[in-house]
């Protein structure tokens, strides 16, 4: 699955590697603390006297939470990528033939079935229950927060900056699972961080694979999108995927043919994509 290299690791030397990815992630999350300060005043205020547009002004803030810390994060990232390594480094955009495109939404609707079978068997908190809730809103904001602006900011943050890093300093295998970890600490939930993580080893191996962030965020936006209707379109939220299917041997049917399909579809992929990222010479 990886191709390691024959020697030892090449000395981190480009930017960021582990511990500068962690650094990053801080920022990120120190930069997010004041500027969620509105976020949650308003979900009080709201609670307390069910305010006008309420919930569309809380969106609002959480858009702007979430994403301003994010374009600042990624754009110092990038930055110093291109002070103290590449000068001319760009951001991985290679497009793919829609063919390709296709086989990555197959591939995604089967492992978002996999992890959710895998989170479910998490304990329930009615903290994160209502967190989702007040997350996932059927409004404009809500929508672009979620399925807009997640799969766009975090790929370029996590995957173009993070893991371009990481796969310049050590192998393969080493800097996608550490991308991952780190992808999934962002969360800072342990129900969020487990999805995450088995997520990100999955956008950090296509990243690897495909030499761009674009068939990542079709994963993420997918992936997101599906999480949003979901939410918005059940009468309990919170549903576990066994409970909406109701029958087990239905839900054990879907989760061997989920599994089946994922395999397929990343074995076409692995094939497909022959030329993964250069790595530096030892």
């Amino acid at each position: 699955m990886f191709k390691e290299r024959p020697q030892s690791e090449v000395p981190q030397s480009f930017y960021p590697n582990i511990g500068q990815s962690f650094r990053l992630l801080i920022r990120l999350i120190l930069i997010s603390i004041p500027l969620s300060i509105p976020y949650i005043v308003l979900m009080i205020l709201n609670r307390e006297y069910v305010l006008p547009y309420g919930q569309l002004l809380i969106s609002f803030t959480l858009l702007f939470s979430y994403g301003v810390p994010f374009f600042i994060v990624a754009r110092l990232g990038v930055k110093r990528i291109r002070k103290f390594d590449m000068p001319d480094y760009r951001l991985k955009l290679n497009m793919e033939p829609y063919q390709v495109l296709l086989v990555v939404v197959l591939m995604t609707l089967a492992a978002s079935t996999l992890i959710s079978a895998i989170t479910d068997l998490l304990p329930e908190s009615d903290w994160f229950n209502d967190y989702m809730t007040q997350l996932v809103q059927p409004n404009v904001f809500a929508f672009l927060t979620v399925v807009v602006a997640a799969p766009v900011l975090e790929e370029i943050f996590f995957r173009g900056v993070i893991l371009e890093g990481l796969l310049k300093n050590y192998s393969p295998a080493k800097a996608i699972i550490w991308s991952a970890v780190i992808f999934g600490v962002a969360h800072m939930n342990m129900w969020q961080t487990t999805g995450a993580i088995l997520s990100g080893l999955l956008l950090g191996w296509v990243y690897w694979k495909s030499n761009s962030i674009i068939p990542g965020m079709v994963i993420h936006f997918v992936n997101n999108l599906i999480g949003y209707i979901a939410m918005i379109n059940t009468a309990d939220a919170n549903e576990s995927l066994s409970d909406s299917i109701g029958d087990n041997l239905i839900y054990g049917v879907v989760l061997l043919s989920a599994l089946g399909i994922f395999i397929l579809t990343w074995r076409w992929l692995n094939k497909r994509w022959t030329n993964p990222t250069p790595e530096p010479a030892p």
